[in-house]
């Protein structure tokens, strides 16, 4: 056993350097039962076991290469305690006194009574009982399995696989609820290669080390953990791996090995704080109120795309509108430039009507003005005209045999109007048609003069007012080719604008089908965040709640639970009621030579 130490030491210390690389916490006196606290200051230096504890027990196990457990030897350490007696229990045989000369009696179920001389007792005794992990040690030679005793003195390429199995199970109650757990067993294999035989050493789940021209290769496992926390039903660490085994492999002349030793310790999760993990239990809390959050979000997106399924239907009659309002603008455009251009030709028409009235007037006045030559002109013609009329009227009065209706239709055809006819009427009665039979012509004539008369008269009249209406219309074509003007202008200037408004109302209906677009994408983009919401809300946040959260609280209960069974370890030959105990044991295997 003594080649073992330097070994064993150096696992010790990688196992240090573990625990601190897992973020221990410093452990005070209120994390430590009451009655060792107590016992521990009642009792001097000399006088503890390792530990602190009660009873300290290190466990030696010798075993084939193969692993094959083939003796085990408990030592124990009993702490000295005031009283005559010191009351232990070991399920051991062949008990013997290693340090001292205190002697011991035998009771019912195991029990031991020993002499108290006020020292620490070491004794040593022998157990049947099984390791609660056992080793498997599996040797390879070029890749094909080969047994411990083939391989002595064969060269090739080695590798060596230690499987550990935790055949441990407690049942622990963590928040009310059980959970069944192995043991935290932590396993530390040394192995010891001749540096002149080994060389290219790898290890899996191990590291390799130079000591003093030998090469030590140190593996660490923890069996059994992984089932104890079921990670595989945890999502996000489903994929976290805990070695369950070692392996070291190299290439080998004349392949020997003096031996192999494991460390089992249960004690590697008692510095853990699980009050930390506290933390870790709650977010399983704010995990449910991530779904509640995230319902709301579902209903909260719902809203908006309401919202914005609205705001689309409401914009697109507004589109439309704008739309309308663009023709009806480019419409205006058009007739109002159609309305310009018939208003210039207005202008053009009403200044020639008022230069062509201004012309008539001009003439009807110089028929008003005097012209006697011109007068007397249309006299002369007039009688010329009449005359015969007369002449005839007067022939058929002395006959009898013309009425008036005779006259009247020879006056029409004469191109008298009705008012002429009745003024000739009026001037030639009855009577003066009589008076004609004692001298015709004389009389003919002067009825015809008297006719003339009385036509020019009313022609004179008729001038007058023909005039003073021509001088009206005049004014008024004036006005009117002023009007006419000022309407053009006024026309050209409601114009433009209608030209500016139609180019502002085509950019108004541009940027509104953009904005339709927009709104169009907005609108799709809305409903596609609904949907991905609530298939989110469906899917995750139940997932969330119940597979993440849930599984993180199981995760660090689990946990929780490993760390008590590790602590509730505490002897493997037995254990005094009421005292503290602590184990570890060392596994050596047989060397393998020729």
């Amino acid at each position: 056993m003594k080649k073992t130490i330097p070994i064993l030491l150096s696992a010790a210390l990688l196992l240090s350097a573990c625990g601190q690389a897992a973020g221990t916490a410093e452990t005070t006196s209120a994390d430590a039962p009451a009655a060792v606290t107590e016992t521990t200051a009642q009792t001097s230096a000399p006088k503890t076991t390792p530990g602190g504890v009660d009873k300290a027990e290190t466990v030696y196990a010798k075993a084939d290469a193969d692993g094959t457990v083939t003796e085990t030897t408990v030592e124990a350490v009993l702490k000295a305690r005031d009283g005559a007696t010191i009351e232990d229990v070991a399920a051991l045989r062949d008990i013997i006194n290693k340090e001292g000369d205190e002697a011991y009696t035998t009771g019912a179920d195991n029990a031991l009574t020993w002499e108290n001389s006020g020292n620490a007792i070491t004794y040593e005794g022998k157990s049947d009982a099984a390791l609660p992990v056992t080793t498997r040690v599996t040797y390879y030679l070029n890749g094909v399995e080969t047994a411990p005793a083939d391989l002595a003195g064969q060269s090739g390429r080695v590798r060596i696989r230690f499987d550990y199995t935790n055949h441990t199970r407690e049942t622990v109650t963590v928040d009310g609820q059980e959970y069944t757990v192995c043991v935290p067993f932590t396993a530390i294999t040394a192995v010891i290669l001749d540096g002149d035989k080994f060389s290219n050493i790898e290890a899996d789940n191990g590291k390799v080390m130079e000591l003093d021209g030998t090469t030590a290769v140190l593996g660490t496992a923890m069996p059994g953990l992984a089932d104890s926390l079921r990670l595989t039903e945890f999502e996000p660490l489903e994929d976290t791996e805990i070695p369950a085994y070692f392996e070291v492999s190299a290439d080998v002349t004349d392949f020997s090995l003096d031996f192999t030793a494991t460390i089992l310790t249960p004690s590697a999760l008692d510095d853990l704080d699980t009050g930390d993990l506290s933390d870790l239990d709650d977010l399983s809390d704010t995990l449910d109120d991530l779904t509640d959050a995230a319902n709301e979000l579902e209903d909260g997106t719902g809203a908006l795309a309401n919202g914005v399924q609205a705001l689309y239907d409401g914009f697109h009659e507004y589109a439309d509108g704008v739309q309308g309002l663009n023709e009806g603008a480019e419409a205006l455009a058009d007739g109002l430039t159609q309305l310009y251009d018939s208003g210039t030709a207005l202008v053009d028409g009403a200044n020639a009507l008022r230069d062509g009235l201004s012309a008539v007037s001009g003439a009807v006045g110089g028929m008003t003005s005097g012209d006697t030559g011109s007068n007397d002109e249309m006299m002369t013609q007039l009688n010329e005209q009449l005359a015969p009329v007369i002449s005839n009227y007067g022939t058929t009065l002395v006959t009898d045999t013309v009425t008036d209706a005779d006259l009247l239709a020879t006056l029409t055809a004469a191109g008298l109007t009705g008012e002429q006819q009745q003024a000739v009427l009026g001037a030639v009665g009855v009577a003066m048609g009589k008076a004609l039979q004692n001298d015709t012509p004389a009389m003919v004539q002067g009825v015809a003069g008297t006719v003339s008369g009385v036509l020019m008269g009313q022609l004179g009249s008729g001038i007058s007012q023909l005039q003073t209406g021509l001088d009206q219309l005049a004014s008024g074509s004036a006005e009117l080719a002023r009007g006419a003007d000022t309407y053009v202008k006024a026309v050209g200037q409601v114009s433009q604008g209608a030209d500016a408004l139609a180019e502002g109302s085509a950019k108004l209906d541009d940027a509104s089908d953009a904005m339709y677009e927009g709104l169009a994408e907005l609108h799709d983009g809305a409903a596609e965040l609904h949907d991905g919401m609530q298939e989110f809300s469906d899917k995750n946040t139940d997932d969330l709640s119940d597979d993440l959260g849930g599984g993180l609280r199981n995760v660090v209960r689990r946990l929780k639970a490993v760390q008590q069974a590790g602590k509730n370890y505490q002897t493997f030959s037995g254990l005094h009621n009421g005292d503290t105990g602590s184990v570890k044991f060392i596994v050596e295997t047989a060397e393998i030579k020729k």
